[in-house]
């Protein structure tokens, strides 16, 4: 039974949640051990996707502020958009394979809130020049963090410390990105700010 279980463990790691269900149903009606056809191809439209590099933006609040003073706005050699526009009061989800959302710890003991931080992450990003609008919500300091992956998740870094923004300012970065093997993610601060 125990080995059965753990067979049953390590075949359902990464299966959405809808395959785990019937697994389980499957599970509990039948311990001949067999993976069920939705968990076959569940399985097997994983192993389809082919990873091709990505690129991972963050903004952390500098010093002691819980949350980043600015939203991040992306866009992609084609236009589309990804992010946050706060003065306009709009959020972009037109990048394909990409996601724009927070992340933070609370601490464990209080569970006072932690800092948290807003993430811009695209799977498979396309090669070419992306730009990056850093939008003020407050007059504060902020981090910035990128890093893109290459075609064999070789990771390469660009950072940005303690840079000031003002409420509806902006910041624009330029990026340039290539999935090719060993290549490095070039980033420049185009404009310190708009008003």
């Amino acid at each position: 039974m125990m080995k059965t279980l753990a067979t049953a463990l390590v075949l359902v790691i990464g299966v959405s949640g809808t395959a785990l269900a019937e697994l389980a149903q499957h599970r509990a009606g039948n311990q001949s051990g067999a993976m069920m056809p939705s968990v076959q191809k569940e399985s097997s439209r994983r192993e389809s996707f082919k990873f091709e590099g990505a690129l991972d933006i963050r903004i952390h609040p500098a010093g002691d502020q819980l949350e980043p003073p600015a939203e991040l706005l992306l866009i992609d050699p084609e236009g589309r958009k990804v992010g946050r526009d706060p003065i306009a009061d709009t959020t972009f989800s037109e990048v394909p394979d990409a996601s724009y959302g927070y992340e933070g710890i609370d601490d464990a003991v209080s569970g006072a809130p932690g800092p948290q931080t807003a993430i811009i992450d695209i799977r498979n990003p396309g090669t070419g020049q992306y730009s990056l609008r850093v939008i003020g919500k407050e007059s504060a300091k902020y981090d910035l963090a990128m890093r893109g992956y290459d075609c064999e998740m070789a990771p390469s870094d660009a950072e940005f410390l303690n840079v000031m923004i003002h409420k509806d300012s902006e910041h624009a970065y330029s990026i340039e990105y290539s999935n090719d093997k060993g290549s490095q993610i070039e980033v420049v601060q185009t404009r310190d700010s708009i008003d």
